[in-house]
């Protein structure tokens, strides 16, 4: 008899508060992207940024705090709230290839960064958020993971027809979004036949 499997959220316990490496995950991605416009909201010590400085044209990073390495990087960086960074936005001339949302965690406001950030995303664009899937109770306190969790279902339920969205279930979670109003860039998806069933339905 097959044992119950174990659920995936639960595959890397006893975990940390971060134990999936989304530094390197979002370095992988950048790799394969090649962004002209990197966009962080929410930077601390910047990790990731550093990584971009040979895979992206543009470096762009917004916190309410400075490191005082970033004098020495050429990274455009905004000490200020991400509201204040979008009220400055329109005359930035940003055209976002890859972006990660970490700045405030809880719903209000990471779903407030998304909808500011989300005209400002190519097609095909990526944005990444950060701690949306807590694997229980405790990682949804406010100084953890708290509850934006919910901003990445906020986004599967009302932005459907503008974009796809993917949660990995590795504590403390990244989802990933795809901005596309199409499923290839290229092709016009009004031409394609809707089938009456699904393949293999032989209802």
């Amino acid at each position: 008899m097959e044992s119950v499997p174990i659920p995936i959220h639960l595959r890397n316990l006893p975990p940390p508060d971060e134990c999936f490496d989304h530094t390197s995950f979002i370095t992988f991605l950048a790799q394969w992207i090649k962004p002209r416009v990197y966009l962080e909201l929410g930077v601390r010590y910047g990790p990731i940024i550093k990584n971009m400085l040979p895979l992206a044209r543009r470096i762009i990073g917004v916190d309410l705090k400075k490191d005082q390495a970033f004098n020495q990087l050429p990274v455009e960086f905004y000490e200020m709230s991400t509201e204040q960074f979008f009220d400055q936005a329109p005359g930035l001339n940003l055209q976002v290839d890859l972006a990660l949302i970490d700045a405030d965690h809880s719903h209000e406001s990471s779903l407030r960064d998304f909808d500011r950030l989300f005209p400002y995303v190519i097609e095909d664009g990526i944005i990444c958020l950060h701690d949306t899937y807590p694997i229980n109770e405790y990682f949804t306190r406010a100084d953890k993971c708290s509850d934006s969790w919910r901003t990445a279902h906020f986004i599967r339920q009302n932005y459907g027809e503008r974009c796809e969205i993917l949660t990995l279930p590795f504590q403390p979670g990244l989802s990933i979004v795809r901005k596309s109003t199409r499923q290839l860039a290229w092709k016009d998806d009004s031409t394609f036949e809707k089938s009456e069933k699904i393949p293999g339905d032989r209802k």
